[in-house]
């Protein structure tokens, strides 16, 4: 069992957590970013000595959402894995301590902020969380992935992560409604300009959206998009083919995880599924419980009660 990490009290972290966050220098050419991320990808491939047994940990924030995604994933969950943290300090998260204590003994390096059932912008201390982790964390690398309605808003804490995932569904506005549970988009146009990181998008494909993907392929196009995830619906596999027609014609130009990777106009797209995971991660769930599962119902069939 890892030892117990004493974190610092709230009342010590003035100069920490104060103005001592990392600088971020802004890319000149956004092609650096899709550079950037295969570079860091080829990275986790290489074996190393002392290679980490997992893949990466997950920090999964709990709490209401700013949207209302009829998929979303994390409805399938308990309500006690799932409790609201959003405004619980750094130093009052259940297990976080353990969390870290397991991230060093273990070697891994990147960080994933997430949610089972809410964003992490939603967070009240997103930025002293961030600011804790790399002080207690050498070389870590931090990951936001979100729905990007906070981003605009808060463009400073977003540029303070090392990369970005922002899931994205569609580009018209009454379909994004019926897809996301709000009329609110948000404001791509304005992130894209003034990030200092690295923005992938991610689209989950439905019967809703699938006919548009020409159209949203160019509307990435031309906000500058590098990088794009295309998933399938939780239970529906990428073996059943179902919405391969979009990808007829098209030669991928390698494969990541066993997923075909193309590129289309300069874009990178990757046709994903969840199925092939090399290695388990470390996932700190918002009621203090640390699992080794990756998929959150995998999770939740694992036990009744929590998984420690």
């Amino acid at each position: 069992m890892a030892s117990m990490l004493r974190l610092p009290r709230a009342s010590r972290w003035a100069g920490l957590l104060g103005g001592a966050r990392r600088s971020v220098v802004a890319h000149p050419n956004r092609l650096i970013h899709g550079r950037r991320e295969r570079e860091e990808e080829r990275k986790q491939k290489r074996p190393t000595s002392n290679e980490s047994k997992y893949e990466f940990g997950n920090i999964l924030f709990g709490g209401p959402c700013n949207q209302k995604c009829p998929f979303c994933i994390g409805k399938q969950l308990p309500d006690w894995l799932t409790p609201n943290n959003l405004r619980v300090p750094p130093a009052e998260m259940k297990n976080l301590d353990k969390f870290i204590d397991l991230m060093k003994a273990s070697e891994t390096k990147k960080i994933i902020f997430t949610g089972t059932r809410t964003d992490p912008q939603l967070y009240k201390y997103e930025g002293d969380l961030i600011a804790l982790l790399r002080s207690e964390i050498l070389g870590v690398h931090i990951s936001l992935h979100t729905n990007g309605l906070l981003a605009q808003r808060k463009i400073d804490v977003f540029n303070e992560y090392d990369n970005c995932t922002i899931s994205i569904n569609t580009f018209e506005p009454s379909k994004f409604k019926k897809l996301h549970g709000v009329k609110s988009m948000p404001n791509l146009e304005f992130v894209m300009k003034n990030s200092k990181i690295p923005i992938k998008l991610s689209c989950v494909l439905t019967d809703d959206n699938v006919h548009d993907f020409d159209s949203y392929l160019c509307k990435c196009a031309e906000y500058g998009v590098q990088r794009l995830s295309v998933r399938h619906l939780f239970g529906e596999s990428y073996s059943e083919k179902r919405y391969k027609f979009l990808f007829d014609g098209r030669e991928p130009v390698r494969h990541f995880r066993g997923n075909p990777v193309y590129d289309i106009e300069g874009m990178e797209v990757t046709h994903w599924t969840f199925e092939d995971f090399s290695k388990p991660s470390i996932n700190l769930f918002s009621d203090g419980s640390i699992s080794t599962k990756y998929l959150l119902t995998d999770v939740a069939a694992k036990s009744d009660e929590p998984c420690s």
